[in-house]
């Protein structure tokens, strides 16, 4: 399919180079978007890793990214709510406090969080096999 068979691509004899928009007040405002699940993964997960106090905000509330912070929590990281908000979490974490699990990382039908747990920086504190079912 060429570029010009798409619908919004202009006719092939069309001569405009260019459009001018004039008028109107510039926008203003915030937006807020919902955290994205890939992103909330990897952030849990290098806040684990670094040293001291990080804050996460907007942060997916969905079950795959609690699964990731349960197994986290199991290697030795400390990850509470950050007040009354969803999505903002406070994670304590380093090298020093990581550790092997006592037992099997559960992390349900998270195809994400498999993958991302099984190449965890510093893998070799997470040596528990990790169980779930994907459909």
């Amino acid at each position: 399919m060429s570029a010009a068979a798409w619908p919004w691509a202009p006719p092939p004899d069309s001569e405009q180079e260019h459009l001018t928009v004039t008028g109107g007040r510039p926008l203003t405002g915030r937006v807020r978007v919902p955290g994205d699940k890939s992103v909330s993964h990897r952030a849990l997960m290098l806040a684990a890793r670094a040293e001291g106090v990080s804050t996460l905000r907007g942060l997916s509330c969905g079950d795959d990214v609690r699964r990731t912070a349960l197994a986290l929590l199991a290697t030795g990281a400390t990850i509470t709510a950050d007040g009354p908000a969803p999505g903002v979490v406070r994670v304590e974490g380093g090298v020093g406090r990581l550790h092997e699990p006592e037992g099997p990382i559960d992390v349900g039908n998270s195809g994400t969080g498999i993958r991302q747990v099984a190449r965890f920086p510093n893998a070799e504190y997470i040596a528990a096999p990790a169980g779930g079912q994907r459909p």
